[in-house]
């Protein structure tokens, strides 16, 4: 895997609620400007367990850590990293700055590295195409997506920091993404820099990197979905919202991978929610859920009615299903309007006991509501000591069997990023669910599992 599993003391904090301090700074690159999205990597050094970070638009970051000594290494593209130790003690606050310079020339030709996306002596290629197909002579596909963001703009100067973690306001931003997909991919995997292969910077040959934002009007935005919808032979599209501690960028480049690995024709479209895209910002990120199901939902009323798809899938992941689900409320179901056809509910942030009662207003919008779920969730097990109830993505006290809904067990499917990243181990079945439609019983890597009220299903790694 290309991503570093985030640091044991990290869950340690949220589950055991141990006395934890913070590890915190700021990098700039080569001048005195804060630079955005520079990525650290903060080394537990008892454990040898890390934890992968990018800035902010500011250039500033911060995690929990435990009592201990940490090695922090900041890096960015076109500039050498340095590492820097931080002790912990107690609940203290360790506060490092990093000025980066430049790398040593000799040393990137010899290793043939090349430029990175955002050097302008010599741009690779950025191909204007739409669908998941390789350019003529680079090593990437580029997959244009689509999204709608209730986020406020950050650096619009470069990809990464385009949208921040803050609320927008009452009104909605439209556009389109451009994001690489190297010809290398592995299917599920977000390829992604790794400092210990000596990857400082991101390669859209290597990695799937967010190339281009282009931000459109609302009209602009629905001409081009039902373009591409009248082009796809299914007429078909989906939405996905993402979940807890996703950056707009991180989003953009999760909606493209499903896309791509889905091997999806019709039009992918994000709809990204304002989360600060850190992982100490559950609170911050929760309390912006009822304002972005309230965009959600008007723009999923729209959408089905001047998207041109005669079908419409629906994809959440993490506190995502929170928003989505609280979106398709009150929803209104006008005669002539079909339903939505899938909607995938991902590791939900939701109490087991409110899903219960919201299932029968799913399947009143929906033909068919999958759930997948895990006893491996540890982002899922700190919400539930937050909230000290259930979450129904959690299988660790049962597996949530609701009628009118498939509940899927992943427990046994590889999951990283907190246990989170369900997408990397369940793409295979969503091909039949979204492809053909088939019911659980009749697609590959499932096995029923009765249970007292009904049953669910094993997926299968």
């Amino acid at each position: 895997m290309n991503h570093l599993r985030p640091t044991v003391f990290v869950i340690a904090c949220l589950l055991a609620r141990v006395e934890a301090g913070q590890i915190e700074g700021s990098v700039n690159c080569t001048g005195d400007k804060p630079t955005a999205g520079a990525v650290v990597v903060v080394n537990d050094k008892a454990s040898n367990t890390k934890l992968q970070l990018r800035t902010d638009e500011k250039g500033n970051f911060e995690t929990f850590a435990t009592a201990g000594e940490y090695d922090v290494t900041a890096s960015s593209s076109g500039c050498a990293p340095v590492t820097k130790q931080a002790r912990v003690l107690g609940s203290e606050t360790v506060r490092l700055q990093f000025l980066l310079g430049p790398p040593p020339r000799p040393d990137l030709r010899a290793r043939g590295e090349g430029v990175g996306i955002h050097d302008t002596s010599s741009p690779p290629p950025l191909p204007t195409i739409s669908r998941a197909t390789p350019p003529e002579e680079s090593k990437f596909s580029t997959v244009r997506i689509f999204y709608a963001t209730d986020r406020k703009p950050g650096d619009t100067t470069l990809p990464a920091t385009f949208y921040s973690g803050m609320r927008g306001g009452d009104g909605l931003q439209f556009g389109t993404c451009e994001v690489s997909i190297p010809f290398l991919h592995q299917e599920g995997e977000l390829e992604a820099p790794s400092w210990w292969r000596l990857e400082y910077r991101q390669d859209p040959e290597r990695h799937v990197v967010l190339l281009k934002v282009n931000p459109e009007s609302k009209n602009q935005f629905l001409d081009e979905v039902r373009q591409q919808v009248t082009d796809s032979p299914t007429k078909d599209a989906f939405v996905f919202v993402h979940g807890f501690n996703v950056t707009f960028e991180d989003a953009a480049r999760r909606t493209a991978q499903i896309a791509f690995d889905l091997r999806f024709q019709g039009a992918p479209v994000l709809y990204s929610w304002p989360s600060r895209g850190k992982i100490g910002a559950y609170a911050a990120d929760e309390a912006t859920v009822d304002s972005s199901a309230r965009h959600l939902r008007g723009f999923l009323d729209e959408f089905r009615k001047q998207s041109g798809a005669t079908t419409i899938h629906l994809i959440a992941h993490s506190m995502g299903g929170r928003v989505l689900t609280s979106a398709l409320e009150n929803l209104p179901m006008p005669e002539g309007v079909p339903k939505f056809k899938q909607v995938v509910l991902a590791a939900p942030d939701i109490d087991a006991d409110s899903f219960r009662q919201l299932a029968a207003e799913l399947g009143s919008t929906s033909e068919r509501v999958t759930l997948y779920a895990s006893s491996k969730d540890r982002a899922l097990a700190a919400s539930k000591v937050v909230h000290r109830e259930p979450r129904a993505g959690d299988t660790e006290f049962g597996v949530l069997v609701v009628k009118g809904v498939d509940t899927i067990d992943a427990s046994l499917t590889d999951t990283e990023f907190l246990g989170h990243s369900y997408f990397e181990s369940i793409v295979f079945d969503l091909r039949s669910l979204f492809g053909k439609g088939l019911p659980p019983g009749e697609r590959p890597k499932l096995e029923s599992r009765p249970v007292r009220g009904g049953l669910y299903w094993l997926l299968r790694p």
